[in-house]
């Protein structure tokens, strides 16, 4: 794989955007990400914090589900993530957005490399986990709360702020964000650069790239970045979803834990709802973050 690419794309032509667009244009995509996610999230989040020693099945976490709380309960926990997650994909397509321009004017016009990429996306990941680390908390106590009468976000907030648990799972957060969308944006800044460089009728223009192709390349690189995050994901969510007055265990003594009881596969607990809802989510997000892009520039 060649580490010089062409430098893209939205971002530096002549008139760039003002990062306000890129920040509005995340925000789209993070709304876009949790409406078509959030049922997947569900379904992964109860698969992770299962009991030890259990394996169910993603069917049958789907059936108990609707047999126990209703098809309403797969969108259970979405007022935080639809509040919480498109700030946070601002924050990681606005920085990402920023460090790309910032790559750009050091090469004084020459490409970016493959590891500039990587770095624009391992800076947006770390902006991004004290938001992400707490809107997920919250979030995933949501989710794993079987009754009818769960509390509500708000309820649930103040509890874990009481117990002075704001940080809990942060620097698992940015070890996952960092690493993860590092890979996440390298990949899909490879696959658009890839059509510029071998389709001529672009002219060297990402706007002229079609839907489709944006859809295919956002979707491909979720898959990639749940398939390098997903054990450090599975520990994050033991992590915060202990006894919420407890210290919770350390990441070595969860890891060895997790190991102890399912080895290597107990690493990747749940992997299947998430990748199968990583490629309609990240989909749905990059194209429509490069949609808002094309219409506010």
């Amino acid at each position: 794989m060649s580490e010089e690419l062409i430098a893209p794309q939205l971002i530096d032509a002549p008139a760039e955007p003002s990062p306000f667009i890129s920040i509005l244009s995340g925000c789209f995509g993070g709304i876009a990400q949790v409406i078509t996610g959030q049922p997947f999230d569900c379904v992964k989040v109860r698969l992770q914090t299962a009991p030890a020693g259990t394996n169910p099945s993603l069917p049958s976490i789907v059936k108990e589900i609707i047999n126990k709380e209703g098809y309403a309960a797969f969108y259970k926990g979405t007022t935080t993530p639809l509040l919480g997650i498109g700030a946070c994909v601002s924050v990681q397509f606005g920085c990402n957005e920023y460090m790309k321009n910032y790559f750009i004017k050091k090469n004084n016009g020459s490409d970016m490399k493959l590891t500039q990429y990587f770095q624009s996306g391992v800076v947006a990941g770390i902006a991004n986990a004290p938001l992400a680390a707490v809107i997920e908390h919250v979030r995933i106590r949501q989710q794993i709360n079987k009754s009818k009468n769960a509390p509500g976000a708000l309820d649930i907030f103040k509890t874990i702020y009481k117990n002075n648990a704001l940080g809990r799972g942060l620097f698992t957060t940015a070890i996952r964000d960092g690493f993860g969308l590092g890979c996440y944006f390298t990949f899909y800044e490879f696959l658009i650069n890839k059509q510029l460089k071998t389709n001529k009728q672009y002219e060297n223009d990402r706007k002229n790239i079609e839907s489709w192709k944006l859809c295919t390349f956002g979707g491909l690189s979720g898959i990639v970045l749940w398939m390098c995050i997903y054990p450090v994901d599975i520990v994050k969510s033991i992590k915060q979803t202990g006894p919420i007055e407890k210290k919770p265990d350390g990441i070595v003594h969860i890891f060895k834990g997790l190991y102890k009881v399912g080895g290597v596969s107990g690493f990747f607990k749940g992997i299947g709802p998430a990748l199968i809802r990583s490629f309609p989510v990240n989909a749905a997000t990059f194209l429509a973050f490069e949609a808002s892009m094309r219409a506010l520039t």
